[in-house]
């Protein structure tokens, strides 16, 4: 009984494990900056042109005056 039980939960295993297979195109990037990266320039023009709209920023302070 036992080893019908083994052989189950065996066979359930190997059928989830393509359930669960990942998009092999699907990339994540991690864009982590220095101390001087923190925000203390002016933006260019250069900077806010052509940004994949998908692209998060997060940060960790509030930039009330974006319009330095």
């Amino acid at each position: 009984m036992t080893r019908i039980k083994s052989l189950l939960a065996v066979l359930l295993l190997l059928a989830g494990i393509n359930a669960s297979a990942q998009n092999p195109k699907f990339y994540i990037y991690l864009c982590f900056g220095q101390s001087n990266m923190e925000g203390n320039a002016r933006f260019e023009p250069q900077d806010t042109a052509n940004i994949d709209p998908r692209f998060q920023v997060l940060q960790a302070v509030n930039c009330p005056d974006l319009n330095r």
